[in-house]
């Protein structure tokens, strides 16, 4: 039973309440039953695990719909980035489609264009060149001459013999007289420049309402000239057009690097010349000596260039070699002379296996015998 004051459980039959000293009433109606006490004790707890339950549904469907509405909302978020993102997309390939077609379209023709440039091979003798043939017109194909044109504009690229020049400087200084005399206003500012390992001179000049481009290479007695020409008013215009073609032009050397050596071989020790003197030739030099006493008072000598052909007046080769002499000193009787500046020898083969061996500069002519 319970106590009635402080409702702490007791032992039947007892007077007193251990737990606040109350006193006891032991009849019927002093006590409730701790069985009915227990039932109701698991009833009262039946009772909160209910409402326990009910409160955890409670919170767990407020936690499930809160959850749900931040879920709504993250997801709702996330569409509206999605699609601030696939508008930003939709303006940005706007804006580079085109600016790729474009350049592309540029660089299609860019590349059309070299293309072009490249697309067409002009040879005159062992120099050719390339240019557009859709942009240039070939007027003449001749031999020694080959005429382009476009519009206003001209090309001219020629090469001939003579045996007047041999060093470029000075097939320079008479086609700067030659020029004068004609009425050509020509610059004195000469450019060297290099195309595919070959040095080119250029120079400028221009005459009544034309312009002038020339570039100048001399190989031995051959003279290579590639001309431009255009009215004054538009030839700064085209010179880009221009620069592209002259850069292209190309010196074909090994055949003139084969015959060298081979001339070399020929030609390299002493020759005995029949009434003319005594000449002796090393690797680098060659000295023309009055007879064999190797007198230095009477030589002529200086480096030398060679080839195991002869260049003629027409067009080719005569059979045999030849050799030209850059005089570096030139000496008769003790006196130092500067008549020339440089000699020619040839070298040509006779019918009966011998060289007949003329000084093309002074005419001076004999047979020549190598000295074993």
């Amino acid at each position: 039973m319970t106590c009635k004051n402080c409702g702490f459980l007791v032992e039947q039959g007892s007077d007193v309440c251990p737990n606040c000293g109350s006193k006891i009433d032991n009849t019927q109606n002093n006590y409730v039953n701790t069985n009915n006490v227990s039932s109701n004790e698991n009833n009262a707890q039946t009772t909160n695990n209910y409402i326990n339950n009910n409160l955890n549904q409670t919170n767990l469907d407020t936690n499930t719909k809160i959850y749900d509405d931040e879920n709504k909302k993250s997801t709702s978020k996330k569409n509206n980035k999605n699609k601030l993102l696939i508008i930003v997309a939709i303006i940005v390939l706007a804006l580079v489609i085109p600016l790729c077609v474009f350049l592309g379209i540029k660089f299609a023709d860019k590349e059309d264009e070299n293309l072009n440039i490249n697309n067409k091979t002009l040879t005159l003798d062992k120099v050719s060149f390339k240019y557009n043939d859709s942009k240039w017109k070939l007027e003449k194909d001749e031999t020694d001459k080959k005429t382009l044109t476009n519009k206003e504009s001209t090309i001219y690229f020629k090469y001939n013999f003579s045996k007047d020049y041999y060093t470029i400087d000075t097939y320079i200084d008479l086609m700067k007289e030659s020029y004068k005399k004609e009425g050509y206003n020509i610059s004195e500012n000469m450019q060297d420049i290099t195309i595919n390992n070959v040095l080119w001179k250029k120079v400028e000049y221009e005459k009544d309402d034309n312009k002038y481009i020339e570039l100048i290479y001399v190989k031995d007695y051959i003279i290579y000239r590639f001309i431009y020409t255009s009215p004054s008013k538009t030839f700064d215009s085209s010179l880009k057009n221009i620069e592209e073609i002259y850069n292209t032009l190309e010196y074909d050397d090994e055949e003139d690097r084969i015959d060298a050596e081979n001339a070399k071989r020929k030609l390299i020790g002493e020759w005995q010349w029949e009434g003319q003197g005594y000449i002796v030739i090393d690797d680098t030099h060659m000295y023309v000596y009055r007879d064999s006493s190797k007198d230095e008072n009477n030589v002529v000598y200086g480096t030398y260039k060679l080839d195991s052909k002869i260049p003629t007046y027409s067009s080719g080769y005569a059979d045999g070699l030849y050799i030209v002499m850059t005089i570096d000193k030139y000496y008769e009787d003790g006196i130092e002379l500067n008549n020339y500046k440089e000699f020619t020898y040839s070298f040509t083969v006779t019918p009966d296996g011998k060289y007949s061996l003329e000084n093309e500069s002074t005419h001076s002519i004999g047979y020549a015998t190598k000295v074993e």
